[in-house]
C-alpha cells in the first residue's frame, strides 16, 4: 500500500529542479552538469547557487527534527536509557558528527537546534509546547512567501524568459527562511546559558525579539545579537552569576576498579583560579629548582665512566598531568599535618579559602625551603636560610611592588 503523506524534501526538490530548468541555457543546454553551468549566464547560476542554499537549509531542518526525535526515544531495551545510547554514541551530537562524517561542532549545532524545536510527549501521550516554539517557526519560510515553482515556457525553460516574461516565479526559486539552523542555534545557546536567571516567559519574549533582530542577517551579526539579548536578560549584573556559579560547585570521588581514585571537582572561575595559580606556582618551582649531587652521597650507578664524579642529572620525563597531581597529593599531606595551616578544623581538614595573610607571608612555602619573608611598605623581602647565605641578606622582590 502507497503512503499518501508528504515528502518533507519534496518542495526543495521541485523548487531546485525548477531554477535548474530555468536557469538553462535556451540554445546550447549542454549534456553534462560541467557543460550546463559552464553554459548559464551569469545571474542564472547565482540563482542556481541560492537554490542549493534553500536545499541545504530544508535538509538541515528535517536533520534536526529527526535527530531530536531521536534523543527523546528510549532504548530499545530500557537498559540504556536512551537510543542513542544503545546506538553507542555519547550524546545526538556525536551521532550525527559520526554519521554525516562532518566535525563535532557541526552536529553539536543540530543536535541542540532538534532539541529545541522538537515537541515532546507528557505523561499522557500529549504533544507538547517544543523549548522555542519562536525558533521552530523562524527556521521555516514565510506562508505568505512561497513562490510558485513552475518551468517556464517553452520547450527548454530558458533564463531569458524566465526573468523577462510573465514566469519569473521558476527564476525565484523557494523563498529563504528568516534564520539558518546556526544562527538558531547560536540564539539557543545564548538563551540556555540565561536560563539560570530568568523565567521561561522571559526567555520566550527574547527568542522573539532576537528572531525579530536576525532574520536574514549573516550569521556573525546573528551571533552579536544573540549575546546582547542574553547581556540585557542578566538585568543584576556580575555578583549574582557568580553566587550561582558558586553554589553549582561540587567535588566527586570514585574509586576505579584499577585501584585508582578518580577526583573530579567543578568550581568557579574565584576558586578555580586559586588552585589552578597554586599548582603552576608549585610545578615551576619544582621543574626550576636547582639540584645538587654531594660527591659522597652519589649512586655508583650514575659513574659509569669510574671517573668518580657524579653524572648530571638529565631532563625530567615527567609529564604535566602526572605533575599536578604530586603537587596536589603534598599540598593535602602538608596540610593534614602542619598544625599552623589556615583553617579550622586543622589538621584533619583540607584548605577552602586561604586569606590574604596566608598568601601575603607565604606561610607554607617558608615550611618547604626555610626562607623568611617580610613586607614593609609593600615590597616584599626575601631572607634566605644560613645554607644558602650564611649573612642572610635580604632579597627584595618585585611582585607587590608592580602590583601596587
Amino acid at each position: 500500500m502507497t503512503s499518501t503523506a508528504p515528502n518533507p524534501l519534496a518542495a526543495a526538490a521541485a523548487g531546485f529542479d525548477a531554477v535548474w530548468q530555468g536557469a538553462l541555457d535556451a540554445i546550447r543546454p549542454g549534456s553534462g552538469v560541467a557543460e550546463q553551468l559552464e553554459n548559464m549566464n551569469d545571474e542564472a547560476v547565482l540563482r542556481v547557487l541560492d537554490e542549493l542554499g534553500a536545499v541545504q537549509h530544508a535538509v538541515e531542518v528535517l536533520a534536526a527534527r529527526v535527530v531530536g526525535a531521536i534523543a527523546l526515544r528510549p532504548s530499545p531495551t530500557r537498559r540504556d536509557g536512551t537510543l542513542v545510547r544503545a546506538a553507542g554514541y555519547a550524546n545526538p551530537g556525536v551521532m550525527v558528527s559520526e554519521r554525516w562524517r562532518v566535525a563535532r561542532a557541526r552536529g553539536a549545532a543540530i543536535a541542540e537546534v532538534g532539541a529545541a524545536i522538537t515537541q515532546p510527549r507528557g505523561l499522557l501521550g500529549e504533544l507538547e509546547e517544543c523549548p522555542f516554539p519562536a525558533v521552530a517557526a523562524a527556521l521555516e519560510p514565510a506562508p505568505g512567501s512561497d513562490a510558485t515553482t513552475a518551468p517556464a515556457d517553452g520547450p527548454s525553460g530558458s533564463s531569458s524568459s524566465a526573468t523577462t516574461d510573465g514566469d519569473a516565479s521558476a527564476a525565484l526559486g523557494s523563498p529563504p527562511a528568516p534564520l539558518s539552523v546556526d544562527g538558531a542555534a547560536v540564539i539557543v545557546r545564548e538563551l540556555r546559558n540565561a536560563s539560570r536567571i530568568c523565567t521561561k516567559p522571559e526567555l520566550q519574549a527574547a527568542s522573539v525579539i532576537a528572531i525579530e533582530h536576525a532574520a536574514h542577517a549573516p550569521l556573525q551579526d546573528v551571533t552579536r545579537i544573540a549575546k546582547l539579548v542574553r547581556t540585557r536578560l542578566d538585568q543584576d549584573g556580575r555578583e549574582p552569576r557568580d553566587e550561582l556559579l558558586r553554589r553549582a560547585e561540587r567535588c566527586t570521588i570514585h574509586e576505579l576498579p584499577t585501584g585508582m581514585t578518580l577526583l573530579r571537582a567543578e568550581l568557579a572561575p574565584e576558586s578555580a583560579a586559586f588552585i589552578r595559580a597554586g599548582l603552576d606556582a608549585l610545578i615551576a618551582a619544582t621543574h626550576r629548582k636547582p639540584h645538587f649531587t654531594h660527591p659522597d652521597t652519589a649512586d655508583p650507578a650514575d659513574q659509569p665512566d669510574g671517573s668518580g664524579n657524579p653524572m648530571p642529572d638529565g631532563p625530567s620525563l615527567i609529564p604535566t598531568d602526572r605533575r599536578r597531581a604530586i603537587a596536589l597529593t603534598e599540598t593535602f599531606r602538608h596540610l593534614a599535618g602542619c598544625s599552623s595551616a589556615a583553617t579550622e578544623l586543622t589538621p584533619v581538614t583540607v584548605i577552602i579559602r586561604a586569606d590574604h595573610d596566608t598568601l601575603e607571608t607565604g606561610h607554607h612555602r617558608i615550611h618547604d625551603d626555610h626562607w623568611t619573608i617580610t613586607i614593609q611598605n609593600g615590597v616584599p623581602w626575601f631572607i634566605p636560610p644560613s645554607h644558602i647565605d650564611r649573612h642572610q641578606t635580604p632579597i627584595r622582590g618585585g611582585r607587590l611592588h608592580l602590583a601596587a
